[in-house]
């Protein structure tokens, strides 16, 4: 978390001069979109200026949002659609389980060549001060589990064969941040304000998320999650929304990605953390000591997940 500097309280007052609303809720937005520049999201800006407006008022696909300053000017930009994440590879990892469950059962009963299995139980009870047979019953466990999930999955398909179904363990709700993009005009007059952080990554913050917030009080979401375009050969944009926004790249989670966002990097971030984030963020002072690094979202994934070895990089 890095440091944030002091907001005064002229700072405040004018930061409080910004509003959010959709896009159509005032029709003079539509003639401001059109002095909106990005020179890195020019596509973006294209979208803000020829689609946006119509797309909004048919509530088709996303929603748009505007942040004005208090003279009316369009300083951000961002839209939000409902999306579902999941670990999409489960099914091969459960067949994977099931071979490998089943190889190191069958090690087990032959000694003399597959000593292997022996060093493996070994390693086990080193880390774990468990004795072999506990783990060996363990190993028999893990088989009958993953060859009853193998054994479902099997059958599903037969039921539905023809069907374009992607199968799951588990699907997550979640809010996907479509557009994001600052107009370049204004930066200039934000830099004034000397407040030691970006525009996109304060307005984030203060209505990006609380936009965020208030679906979730509606609907059930977990997650919120992005794909970010980065043509950079430093990967500038990923690093921005992993350090100014928070923004994670899981391995074992994805989502349905439409050709759109082709070569673009999957992001994404449980809310409740976010909204931890926005208070620090927002308000060092009010920094969450107790859990600063996530850890109890880490106990809980080891635990639901204890077949898995967790790695560290």
């Amino acid at each position: 978390m890095s440091d944030m500097t002091r907001i005064t309280p002229e700072q405040e007052a004018i930061l409080n001069t910004y509003t959010c609303e959709r896009l159509t809720a005032t029709p003079s937005n539509r003639l401001r979109s059109r002095e909106f520049y990005s020179r890195r999201g020019r596509s973006l800006v294209y979208k803000l200026q020829e689609d946006a407006w119509y797309e909004d008022t048919d509530g088709l696909p996303a929603a748009y949002y505007v942040v004005k300053n208090a003279r009316g000017k369009i300083a951000l930009f961002f839209s939000l659609k409902c999306g579902t994440l999941c670990d999409p590879d489960y099914v091969a990892k459960v067949f994977e389980k099931y071979d490998r469950s089943k190889e190191l059962m069958a090690a087990l009963q032959n000694r003399e060549s597959e000593e292997w299995a022996y060093d493996y139980l070994e390693q086990l009870r080193t880390a774990s001060g468990a004795i072999p047979y506990l783990e060996q019953m363990t190993i028999v466990s893990k088989y009958m589990d993953a060859n009853e999930e193998r054994r479902d999955i099997k059958k599903e398909k037969k039921t539905e064969p023809s069907r374009k179904i992607l199968r799951v363990d588990e699907a997550f709700p979640a809010i996907e941040l479509v557009h994001f993009c600052v107009n370049d005009n204004l930066r200039q007059e934000w830099k004034e304000l000397n407040l030691g952080r970006g525009m996109g990554e304060v307005f984030f913050w203060r209505f990006v998320v609380p936009r965020m917030l208030q679906i979730h009080q509606l609907i059930g979401c977990e997650y919120a999650y992005l794909f970010a375009a980065d043509g950079s050969r430093d990967g500038t944009l990923i690093n921005y929304y992993e350090n100014a926004l928070h923004f994670e790249r899981p391995t074992n989670m994805g989502g349905i990605k439409p050709r759109y966002d082709f070569l673009c990097t999957f992001m994404c971030k449980r809310l409740f953390r976010l909204s931890r984030f926005r208070k620090s963020c927002l308000d060092p002072s009010l920094y969450d000591d107790e859990d600063p690094l996530g850890l109890a979202d880490y106990c809980r994934d080891f635990f639901e997940n204890f077949n898995e070895v967790p790695t560290m990089d």
